[in-house]
């Protein structure tokens, strides 16, 4: 008997009945969501908590207005702060989301960093390297105004979810090959290979929020006419072979997602270069678990880990970066 959709893998109950879909993002999908995800963000914003100060900065880049970015500092954390440079997801062209919100001021309030959450352009009108080279931008931004910001420049970061680990673990390595120095990478269902050609990203046809068939459309968004024997440095990070000297890593994944491989080869080929890394396999989750679910007990336990991987890398011993 062929098994329905609702049973066909072995999904939590909580993820279950998500909406199976597939992107477009060379059409009228894209605006509408981003739209919603503007009314939505509005509305939320004026039941915050006041745990969390929030304040909007501009940063200059060369080709083209301000980057707008959010900073999220915690109001009972006095002197120097660590930083969490993070890149939110949405498949390079989906703006970030009332739960980016929630995400970064949980990661501030409970582990006492800064974070800030870079607003960078978005596909398909702006391809690579225009959203990572924001990116790098706001990372070089960030240690050129440390002191002002009351940031400690030995305790900097990177992160992001799906094409935001993405463009994470590209700055992570463009960071590393120009010698700024960064304490760590918090990488979520990261996209590291446009490639597509893991087990992972080809039977996930009609798992619920992300498929394979939208992850292909994304890299394509994304990259453009690139040709396939001259992908651009940085543009798909699991490709580097030289990982030696990245700092230490968390990478989390979905079972069931299409960036699932991609995201533990990469644990894998950083483990072997010596990078310190925690991983985290979670199960019977789909891309995007942690916005969703009834009980939301997968993603607790998935911040849990996230969180103590960041109190960890930010409370190593000082290093000095004059």
């Amino acid at each position: 008997m062929k098994k329905s959709k609702e049973k066909q893998y072995d999904i939590h109950e909580d993820y279950q009945g998500l909406p199976r879909i597939t992107l477009n993002f060379f059409s009228v999908q894209i605006p509408i969501i981003n739209g919603l995800h503007a009314i939505i963000r509005k509305f939320s914003a004026l039941n915050l908590p006041k745990d969390v100060l929030s304040k909007t900065i501009k940063i200059d880049r060369e080709d083209g207005p301000p980057i707008k970015s959010i900073m999220f500092e915690p109001r009972d954390k006095q002197g120097k702060k660590p930083l969490l440079v993070y890149f939110h997801g949405g498949g390079f062209a989906i703006t970030y989301s009332k739960k980016h919100i929630e995400f970064c001021r949980k990661y501030a309030i409970q582990t006492g960093c800064s974070v800030m959450l870079v607003d960078y352009r978005l596909t398909p009108m702006n391809g690579f390297p225009k959203p990572f080279n924001d990116g790098y931008t706001s990372l070089e931004w960030a240690i050129s105004n440390a002191d002002t910001l009351n940031i400690d420049k030995s305790k900097i970061a990177v992160g992001g979810d799906s094409a935001g680990g993405c463009i994470a673990a590209g700055v992570a390595q463009k960071s590393l090959d120009n010698n700024l120095k960064l304490c760590g990478q918090l990488l979520v269902y990261p996209a590291l290979d446009y490639r597509c050609i893991t087990e992972s990203a080809n039977i996930y046809k009609d798992v619920p929020i992300w498929n394979s068939e939208s992850n292909r459309r994304m890299w394509k968004a994304y990259l453009g006419n690139s040709s396939p024997w001259a992908i651009p440095e940085y543009a798909s990070p699991g490709l580097r072979e030289n990982l030696f000297g990245l700092p230490d890593t968390y990478i989390e994944t979905a079972e069931f997602d299409p960036l699932r491989d991609e995201g533990k080869l990469y644990s894998e080929k950083l483990t072997s270069a010596n990078v310190v890394v925690t991983t985290n396999n979670t199960k019977k989750t789909v891309h995007g678990y942690d916005s969703w679910g009834k009980s939301n007990k997968y993603s607790q336990r998935a911040f849990i880990a996230r969180i103590e991987f960041l109190k960890k890398i930010f409370s190593k011993p000082l290093i000095d970066q004059s």
